[in-house]
């Protein structure tokens, strides 16, 4: 075939092909286009008169802000092939998206003479994967939402079993931003008024005085974030977030801070700077503060921290549940704590100022439980009776309400009278029975009386006078009685039940009938009586001392009796008191009242 034939073929082939074609003459300045077949001009709407001359740039139409660019551009200057996906627009101002194809032409000596390009209209392609891209985007948007939402809430169920879970303010703080970090924050600290100091959201007054708890994920800064929080407890004026949020009882979110706006919200003292210095080295880049709110009453400050991204009006949001959370947790533990206190008093009121008695020693105890702010029904007693003898006393009235300590301190007021009328153990413990389910007293309680008469006639002859004790029990647990030698054992039994009814080894008549359960007068108690040598302690207790939901009842005596056995009798009844709860009660979960009535028989008169 004649090239001049072939050359013919090829650019008719050329000029009829639906693929746009372009020469362009990288020798002339601007490597301007110099030719464009047919399917160029339909794609673009430009003629090639239109075009030629022209860099094929003006394609873009001002549009260069695209990274395949310059990936075009190194490609024309190392003289290679490459194709690129640019976004180019028609004469008429609709874009399109077009695959363009650039390869050189050499010359027989291998200069560059030409650029043969081949443009490709593939819109649609690019738009598929564009909707299919921004559709995958919003997808992991929202799952990313959802896990957030997930996390959120999963936090807010964390912090709540956390606060719950405690009834002191300081060691619920201490939870509440260990548990924020990192989950929600870099840094979290809570700013606490004190109780008088609390505000009503439009309460103006100064701040005053507060406590500040923080923790930061790294512990090499921890130091600087609470040496910041202290600062700005000291120095932060209206225009800080804490003061705001503590004297308005509204939230404020910082979208970011920068730290000229730092020391915009601080006094201009000396220690603006050193504060500003802190923040900065911290890297605190936007935070949130909201108040800790109970009963519409403002009692404190959580602020949350991260030291990149930006806090949202959803992190906000979370940061308002965790204060209204935290506030209800800090009203809680001080009223709990009032409430203690006050329960406390009234029981300790209740309790008796032990008389000094010839020839014993005293030591008592009563520990109320931590787990919940009620009285009990915990007593014990000890009198002087009109024969010379001493009348000693324990019980526990069933129940953790008022309505046990008014029934606790009406047996003791009314055992103190039949005691005192001279009765006999059994007889005071038969007629208090009796009175209870006539009167409608109370509904169960155990109670031990005994009445214990010491040998005078010894003393005054100075000898080791030994006393005489005479008990009736009322399902109450066993004396413990550790003699001179240093041998302890329970009196009458080797174990008790926790609710009155015989243990192992511990007759029904022993154990005797609770006071108030009936039955008494069809089987009367019965009456024990022992010698009390001289050195012998007597430990009367209520079953809080041994036993709880980690120590079995007969476990807990055995610890009782061994305990005793540590003791030095010449020591006293106060030391033995003292071993008793420190080695019973130390490290050990609390569940019910205590009381400890221990007594000394002395080996002369005082």
């Amino acid at each position: 075939m004649p090239e001049w034939l072939d050359l013919q073929i090829r650019d008719r082939a050329l000029q009829a092909t639906g693929a746009c074609f372009t020469i362009t003459d990288p020798r002339q300045p601007d490597n301007p286009l110099i030719w464009a077949n047919p399917a160029f001009e339909r794609v673009t709407g430009y003629s090639l008169a239109e075009v030629v001359g022209r860099n094929c740039r003006f394609l873009q139409n001002g549009d260069d802000d695209q990274p395949a660019l310059a990936e075009l551009r190194a490609g024309l200057a190392a003289g290679r092939h490459v194709v690129v996906v640019l976004r180019n627009y028609r004469r008429d101002g609709t874009p399109f998206w077009n695959e363009l194809a650039i390869s050189p032409v050499f010359d027989p000596l291998g200069e560059i003479t030409h650029f043969v390009g081949v443009q490709t209209d593939v819109t649609e392609r690019v738009e598929a994967q564009l909707e299919r891209d921004r559709l995958f985007e919003r997808e992991r948007a929202a799952r990313g939402d959802a896990e957030r939402a997930t996390a959120q809430l999963q936090l807010l169920a964390d912090v709540s079993e956390l606060l719950s879970g405690t009834l002191d303010v300081g060691e619920a703080l201490d939870r509440l931003t260990k548990a924020v970090v990192p989950t929600a924050a870099d840094w979290c600290s809570v700013h606490v008024l004190p109780p008088r100091s609390a505000l009503t959201r439009t309460d103006s007054e100064a701040m005053g005085p507060r406590r500040v708890i923080t923790h930061h994920r790294d512990p090499r800064l921890r130091t600087i974030a609470e040496r910041s929080q202290l600062l700005q407890a000291e120095l932060p004026t209206a225009a800080s977030a804490v003061v705001q949020v503590l004297r308005t009882g509204r939230p404020v979110l910082r979208e970011r801070i920068d730290p000229e706006g730092l020391r915009a919200s601080l006094r201009p003292e000396g220690r603006a700077d050193e504060l500003v210095g802190l923040l900065e080295e911290l890297g605190l880049a936007t935070a949130v503060a909201t108040p800790l709110l109970a009963r519409g009453r403002v009692l404190g400050a959580l602020v949350m921290a991260r030291s990149s991204g930006s806090y949202t009006a959803d992190d906000l949001r979370l940061a308002e549940d965790l204060g209204r959370r935290a506030g209800t947790a800090i009203d809680n533990a001080r009223l709990y704590r009032a409430e203690h206190t006050v329960s406390e008093s009234l029981q300790r009121s209740l309790l008796p100022t032990i008389p000094e008695l010839p020839g014993l020693a005293f030591a008592a105890r009563y520990l109320p439980t931590a787990a919940t702010a009620t009285v009990g029904g915990d007593w014990f007693d000890v009198l002087a009776l009109p024969d010379g003898a001493a009348g000693v006393a324990i019980g526990d009235v069933m129940g953790h309400d008022i309505a046990a300590a008014a029934a606790m301190g009406q047996l003791s007021s009314v055992l103190r009278s039949y005691a005192w009328e001279g009765h006999r153990p059994a007889i005071v413990l038969d007629r208090l029975d009796r009175l209870v389910q006539g009167l409608e007293m109370a509904q169960l309680a155990t109670c031990l009386y005994a009445w214990i008469q010491v040998n005078d006639t010894g003393f005054a002859q100075g000898a080791a006078a030994p006393a005489f004790m005479r008990w009736a029990n009322a399902g109450h647990l066993p004396p413990l009685l550790l003699t001179p030698d240093g041998r302890a054992r329970l009196l009458g039994s080797t174990g008790a039940p926790p609710t009155g009814t015989p243990a192992a080894g511990l007759s029904s008549a022993e154990a005797g009938v609770l006071i108030g359960a009936g039955g008494a007068e069809s089987s009367p108690r019965p009456e024990l009586r022992i010698l009390l040598p001289a050195g012998s302690h007597l430990v009367l207790y209520t079953d809080g001392l041994v036993e709880s939901r980690d120590l079995d009842l007969d476990d807990g005596l055995e610890r009782l009796r061994l305990t005793a056995e540590k003791h030095a009798p010449e020591d006293g009844p106060e030391a033995l008191v003292d071993l008793i709860v420190d080695q019973m009660l130390t490290g050990r979960r609390q569940d019910d009242d205590v009381a400890i009535l221990g007594l000394r028989v002395l080996a002369g008169p005082d």
